[in-house]
């Protein structure tokens, strides 16, 4: 479940409120990377009349929604041109396999002077390291997992799974999986592994994109956006702190980016 006390929700509420208020119609929102729809139904609620909202995910379906969901990518949006008032998202730009077509289906969707809140990854969350001391990096974690597969070292799996990447809810995650594999029968046991360390696997290519993706200024990310059609308003530094379950890994939240759609 999200935690809608991050101050990236916190800065996209904000901005999509103010948006909302300054027009007497309803507005069309899109919000792109809706994930459990947590935030989507939250906002919705908070400023019911006020705008339709739409949420694009191409991987998860939200089990509460208060608006119009759809299955589709970013760099693939089923929605009209200049359809949507505001779009916004936080915490997917980096995933993307295509940035540059992501950006110009946003701005295709986006009416002239529309409004575009985006939340970005500050660059320090994307050093894939790990909390202990003297680990790898994020590739090389990856690569151990594949190793110790290939050799049915059952031992050196478990304890691979148990350290703590930058993000620790992965290993709560893999811990109960471990714990479901060890309940199998030893006839399919090692095809509980093998589907475990494909999902790690996964979750490593998409930190290895992320990493690549991500921007390492507020200039580079000027850049961007002017290159592509859109006037930067503002960006602000989101500091949070990771406390609980999290732990405490760095201070920053992210970018969080305003920018208006440049007149056609």
């Amino acid at each position: 479940m999200s935690d809608l006390s991050h101050p990236r929700f916190k800065f996209m509420e904000k901005e999509v409120l103010n948006e909302a208020q300054m027009h007497a119609r309803k507005l069309n929102a899109v919000e792109i990377g809706s994930g459990d729809g947590q935030f989507g139904n939250s906002l919705y609620r908070k400023i019911n009349g006020k705008i339709r909202l739409f949420s694009i995910d191409p991987h998860t379906k939200p089990d509460v929604f208060a608006g119009r969901y759809r299955r589709e990518s970013a760099e693939k949006i089923g929605l009209g041109d200049r359809s949507a008032d505001v779009v916004f998202g936080s915490w997917f730009f980096e995933y993307l396999k295509d940035r540059a077509k992501a950006t110009s289906e946003i701005r295709r969707i986006l009416r002239p002077g529309g409004k575009l809140v985006l939340v970005l990854h500050h660059p320090s969350a994307y050093d894939f390291r790990f909390h202990k001391k003297g680990t790898k990096s994020y590739e090389e974690y990856g690569k151990e997992l594949e190793r110790a597969f290939k050799l049915r070292d059952e031992k050196r799996l478990r304890e691979i799974t148990n350290q703590e990447t930058y993000h620790p809810g992965h290993t709560k995650e893999n811990k109960a999986n471990r714990d479901l594999i060890e309940l199998l029968p030893q006839s399919i046991k090692w095809r509980g592994w093998e589907i475990l360390v494909a999902k790690v696997l996964e979750d490593v290519e998409r930190k290895k994109l992320a990493s690549k993706n991500t921007f390492e200024n507020e200039t580079q990310i000027k850049q961007w956006l002017n290159r592509n059609g859109f006037e930067v308003e503002k960006i602000s530094e989101l500091k949070y702190i990771r406390t609980g379950d999290h732990l405490a890994f760095n201070d920053y939240g992210g970018f969080g980016i305003v920018a208006r759609k440049k007149s056609e």
